[in-house]
């Protein structure tokens, strides 16, 4: 029996959308921050892989480290590949 992956979009800066998304997140689920929800690396701590992209974080003057750095057409391939896509605004 295969196990469902969801791919969770973090599009805002909101905290308490991190604290929502730990209540669903499953330890095989992949987590990205694109645009604003890059703000939230910082306050990610589970084990989920994390992914964001480059232009992402060089618009907003931010890096990090112990993210995955993607590219647009990876987010594409990513978001077919998941049984489940869930965006968070």
């Amino acid at each position: 029996m295969s196990t469902q992956a969801t791919l969770h979009q973090i599009l805002t800066s909101e905290p308490h959308i991190l604290k929502q998304l730990t209540l669903v997140v499953s330890d095989n689920d992949q987590v990205i921050f694109l645009g604003d929800g890059c703000y939230q690396l910082s306050r990610w701590s589970l084990p989920n892989a994390a992914f964001v992209m480059q232009d992402d974080l060089t618009v907003r003057g931010l890096s990090y480290r112990d993210v995955n750095i993607i590219s647009p057409e990876t987010w594409v391939t990513m978001t077919l590949n998941s049984t489940n896509v869930m965006t968070w605004k």
